[in-house]
């Protein structure tokens, strides 16, 4: 261990699989409780790249309860979920029955090397303290030139700082972080990509401020500095050839 350097905790899955499984068995509520037309601003850079043609194969990693997989599922792609927790996987194959399913973990992923052309992890890294390993299972499953597709919180909101990081905004959330969640910044996220993939979109959605018309919240979105404190965080990569993690150590969250 370095000098000075703490020792990262890995996910506590057994936590994780609790929580899921007491949250679905609540009365199966809504992850986010989003409207059609945020779904389709997380998804554009999917459509941008148009690598949802027939034959390609798609791994919806961290896939949860089917609410990104619904959608998925609608292209003609072959879509594969895969979640750490069985109760949101039977949850979501009730409601995507096109779709596979495995129940795993996304740093340990039971696939062969290069088996996907697209993948999708939406609202998942977060759920990790360190990500050099899952992005490692990331960029050995996915092909070479393979479109990655991340969503994830983002730290620099007001709104969903005080929502994660506060006592009061846990207990108003929809749905309270887990003991493993730690939110960053889209920056973080966007650097975090950069050493292995080759940034095709990178953009903030969701201005949870106020509620804003459509129209001008894809201004803030391509706007700097408005485009950096969306409440929700959308990159897309394409994997370079033979790319394998660097250290992300130092990166600011």
């Amino acid at each position: 261990m370095l000098l000075g350097v703490t020792r990262v905790k890995s996910q506590d899955k057994k936590a994780e699989v609790e929580f899921f499984t007491r949250f679905m068995g609540s009365g199966n509520p809504e992850f986010l409780g989003w409207g059609e037309k945020q779904f389709r601003r997380a998804l554009r850079p999917l459509d941008k790249t148009k690598r949802l043609t027939l034959n390609q194969r798609l791994l919806d990693l961290g896939c949860g309860d089917g609410e990104f997989t619904s959608r998925l599922v609608l292209s003609p792609v072959n879509v594969v979920g895969l979640d750490v927790t069985y109760a949101v996987i039977r949850v979501n194959k009730s409601r995507n029955p096109s779709a596979g399913f495995v129940c795993g973990d996304a740093e340990n992923l039971p696939f062969k090397d290069g088996q996907f052309d697209i993948l999708v992890a939406t609202f998942l890294l977060h759920h990790f303290r360190q990500h050099d390993k899952i992005m490692s299972e990331i960029c050995r499953v996915l092909k070479d030139g393979g479109v990655f597709l991340v969503v994830e919180p983002n730290s620099w909101n007001p709104v969903t700082w005080y929502r994660h990081n506060t006592q009061r905004g846990r207990m108003q959330s929809k749905r309270p972080p887990t003991t493993n969640e730690k939110i960053f910044s889209a920056r973080y996220l966007h650097k975090l990509l950069k050493p292995d993939f080759k940034i095709q979109e990178f953009k903030t959605i969701n201005f949870d401020l106020v509620r804003l018309p459509e129209a001008v919240e894809v201004f803030f979105e391509k706007t700097p500095p408005f485009s950096l404190f969306g409440a929700t965080a959308v990159v897309c990569g394409e994997k370079q050839p033979s790319s394998f993690p660097t250290s992300i150590a130092g990166v600011r969250k």
